[in-house]
């Protein structure tokens, strides 16, 4: 008894095509249509620590927008470090999960954080 189950766990394990696999398929595919169509609306995370390096907080689509916690009562007026990640965010509800992701990182790569037209625009729109 104990062989036959170890049996079909192995056989299912390696059948790509198995029943098991095939009926967890359109839960994945659901979770995949939340992950890239979640409404895109922004939620804010204030951190009870440091982010690493010199930032002080990032936008991370889809899951919202992370702020170091002492920055909390600064508010969304201009120049404040929420509006800039606010732009961020717009930017990636223009361009979508992955074509914002590919065009930081490229640009990051290429240019650095500063130096890049995703950080400059949102220097300039959120004076």
């Amino acid at each position: 008894m104990i062989n036959q189950a170890a049996t079909s766990f192995v056989r299912l394990k390696f059948e790509l095509f198995s029943y098991t696999v095939i009926r967890h398929i359109p839960k994945v595919l659901i979770l995949l249509v939340l992950i890239l169509n979640i409404k895109k609306t922004s939620r804010v995370f204030y951190l009870p620590f440091e982010i690493p390096g010199t930032q002080m907080a990032a936008t991370v689509p889809p899951f919202g927008i992370f702020i170091e916690d002492e920055f909390e009562n600064e508010g969304d007026g201009p120049g404040s470090i929420l509006r800039h990640e606010i732009v961020h965010w717009q930017q990636y509800r223009r361009m979508g999960l992955i074509k914002f992701y590919y065009n930081y990182l490229t640009l990051y790569a290429k240019h650095g954080r500063v130096k890049n037209w995703m950080e400059s625009e949102a220097r300039q729109l959120s004076k």
